[in-house]
């Protein structure tokens, strides 16, 4: 800087803080509203006049645990040291406050300190950042030009916005419009920006294709959200897994799926990680009907040992070792896997939780674990049967470094179970500890659960409990989810049953944005069939390929499914297939005639009833795919008292959704409809199969492209 603008400069600041200080003081923040006792001291910064680079400390001098928010120019220049927030180091010339807050207290304000220009060496390189404009989902890339070991920050419209990736620190997907930049700095040198980069707001091309529910291939519940170190622009789903058809008498939920998503539109499918005959080979459960249960997990990252991880996943599963019926779902043990990678490898790592004695975490309602990281310490928590179970976690070891602590209805009003722990800093700069939960916080004593939460201001409590944030879903029956902030913005993520017109045990994962009040209050959340909008480019199939592998396809939107079940253009009919054609095979419960007259042979039309999902089927062979295959449709002539829903497999391959039939109102009020797109081979060499419960089958019907 030349000598005429360092002349310049003071007169410059000082004109701004005579401003700045005329909209501002060192007494009670009039902000704050209603009779709000004040802080009992006041909050002063020395030095009052430095240069950057040099230490400013904050002087409080009540009794109050106070926190410190940093400010420059009124805009906040993010969190201060851990250890010591009083403290902060200004690496820019302006003006810098800082408020101090303490709960149900007025907040105050420092005197402002004006920081002036520093004489530390300067950086050797430049930076810059490429592309010179963009839109909203496109990489910026960084480029410091120099040979020190700098650190860089980003900001927007020139407020921070965070720490980038601690892997590519240099490289920053935005997900907002606005003008951005980073600045490199070192210890002992002055830091230096680079050019702003204009982003300008983009939709994606697909858009409007966001729907709820967001996994379509399999039914999946209770999805636990994260996004890890290692991938920040990317987030991973764990879900637990509905199977369709269950066993009679029994739900199946045996086996887990993982999920992932870098622009909250389109879901990669993983595959699955971890079932329950994996534990049977490692000789931790028994392959038999009534071991199904494997119900909500979690998954956490910890990178604190050479040997392990650095992921995670923890689950709860009810091995019935004692073979009693009716304990098949009340007598749990907690298990944990470990792997390299977070999609994959789980399997032949799974150990059982121990306790704080060396015993292994079983028994009653031991379900539904989330693993919560908090300051370098990890903690369990779980539980159902309206009781929460705390305890701080041994990583390394699998084990539980004290006892459980446990929080019944009393100290967390209504809850049920499902319990998901995370903190945020609300605008005041205060930490805060969420615990959200499944219980009766609408007031209905009634009826399935809802949502609800309660906050604190450490992992322990006391816990103040705060109401609903999510109504109960579609299907009424159970509720479960996550809450993660993901480029910028927070998401809840739950499950409903619409996807199987309401079936309670067969849940499909939603998601839609959540919305805290300055506060920290949550507000509530609105379900949306449209979801939330993409916050990045689309994906495509080929490139999740090349990222992944095998280990990555895209998944069905929903709306794509629907004009699966919908869109008949281009077809044409081709033949109708009696179910009394020679060629069905019928077998399990299901039937075409029946002494005790059950109607399975409906005024001699050859119907058939599934009467439940436990083996009954009809299997329709040499079903003609014609002489070059291809696209091809199928739709029932049945009879029905109720909505069912039909398994379907063609030529041996499941196919992803069950075949929603809707009521016709009677055995024996027959009516057409099930529409379903399908893949037939070319020739007469193809068969459908259907599984499922209540439903007369008099005939299918096949439908060939035109084309």
């Amino acid at each position: 800087m030349n000598k005429i603008v360092k002349a310049i400069v003071p007169f410059v600041l000082a004109g701004a803080a005579v401003f700045f200080i005329s909209g501002c003081h060192t007494e009670d923040n009039d902000t704050a509203e209603g009779n709000v006792p004040a802080l009992s001291g006041t909050v002063s910064i020395a030095p009052d006049s430095i240069e950057a680079g040099t230490l400013l400390t904050a002087t409080y001098s009540g009794e109050e645990e106070v926190t410190f928010q940093w400010k420059k120019g009124g805009d906040k220049v993010g969190e201060a040291s851990k250890t010591n927030p009083n403290t902060y180091t200004p690496e820019e010339m302006g003006i810098y406050t800082v408020t101090v807050s303490f709960s149900g207290r007025k907040s105050k304000i420092s005197n402002p300190v004006i920081v002036k220009d520093d004489s530390r060496s300067i950086l050797g390189g430049t930076v810059s950042i490429s592309p010179d404009s963009a839109s909203t989902g496109n990489r910026l890339t960084a480029t410091y030009s120099g040979s020190e070991a700098v650190t860089f920050q980003w900001k927007r419209d020139g407020i921070n916005i965070g720490i980038a990736s601690k892997t590519k620190p240099n490289i920053y997907t935005p997900v907002m419009p606005g003008n951005y930049t980073v600045t490199v700095s070192m210890n002992n040198y002055k830091p230096i920006s680079a050019n702003a980069v204009t982003v300008t707001l983009t939709t994606p091309q697909y858009q409007g294709n966001a729907h709820n529910p967001i996994i379509t291939s399999i039914y999946s519940a209770d999805p636990s959200a994260h996004v890890w170190p290692s991938h920040p622009d990317r987030l991973f789903l764990y879900p637990s897994q509905d199977v369709f058809p269950a066993p009679s008498g029994f739900d199946t939920m045996d086996r887990y799926h993982v999920f992932s998503t870098n622009n909250m539109l389109d879901w990669i499918d993983h595959g699955e990680i971890i079932r329950r005959d994996d534990l049977a080979d490692l000789g931790l459960s028994q392959k038999n009907p009534t071991n199904m249960y494997m119900w909500a997990p979690d998954a956490f990252y910890y990178d604190g040992t050479p040997d392990l991880g650095p992921y995670f996943f923890i689950f709860g599963h009810s091995p019935n070792p004692s073979g009693v019926s009716g304990q098949e779902w009340n007598y749990w043990t907690v298990f944990i896997a470990d792997s390299n990678s977070p999609y994959k490898d789980f399997k032949n790592s799974v150990r059982i939780l121990k306790d704080s004695k060396g015993d292994n975490v079983t028994g009653g309602h031991m379900y539904d674990p989330c693993v919560f990281a908090d300051d370098g310490k990890y903690y369990v928590v779980l539980g159902g049967g309206n009781v929460c179970h705390i305890a701080e976690l041994d990583v390394a070891n699998f084990q539980l470094k004290e006892p459980w602590r446990r929080f019944t209805q009393s100290q967390l009003p209504h809850y049920n179970e499902g319990p998901w722990m995370f903190t945020r800093v609300n605008d005041f700069g205060e930490k805060i500890y969420y615990v959200m939960y499944a219980g009766k916080h609408d007031g209905i004593s009634t009826g399935s659960d809802n949502q609800g939460y309660a906050t604190a201001d450490n992992v322990y409590g006391p816990w103040t409990y705060r109401g609903s944030i999510l109504d109960k879903v579609s299907g009424d029956w159970t509720s479960h989810g996550s809450i993660v902030q993901f480029k910028e913005k927070w998401y809840l993520f739950y499950h409903n049953a619409k996807l199987s017109n309401n079936t309670g045990n067969l849940r499909s994962a939603c998601v839609d944005e959540l919305f805290f009040n300055p506060d920290g209050s949550i507000q509530k959340v609105e379900q949306t069939a449209t979801s939330v909008p993409a916050v990045g480019p689309p994906l495509t199939q080929a490139a999740v390929t090349a990222e992944f592998g095998d280990y990555g396809k895209i998944e069905v939107k929903y709306p794509d499914l629907e004009s699966e079940s919908n869109d008949f253009s281009g077809l044409e009919f081709n033949k109708r297939y009696p179910a009394m054609d020679s060629t069905v095979i019928v077998g399990g419960l299901a039937g075409v005639n029946d002494p005790n007259g059950a109607r399975k042979n409906v005024d001699g039309n050859g119907a058939v009833e599934y009467m439940n999902a436990s083996g009954a089927y009809a299997e329709w062979t040499k079903i003609s795919g014609g002489a070059s295959g291809g696209r091809a449709a199928l739709k029932l002539d049945y009879a029905n008292e109720g909505s069912s829903l039909l398994l379907v497999t063609v030529n041996g391959e499941v196919i992803r959704r069950p075949l929603s039939v809707p009521t016709t109102g009677g055995w024996r009020n027959y009516s057409e409809g099930g529409f379903y797109l399908i893949n037939l081979q070319p020739g007469d060499g193809n068969t459908i199969r259907f599984e499922g419960g209540g439903v007369n089958i008099k005939a299918v019907l096949i439908y060939h492209s035109s084309k």
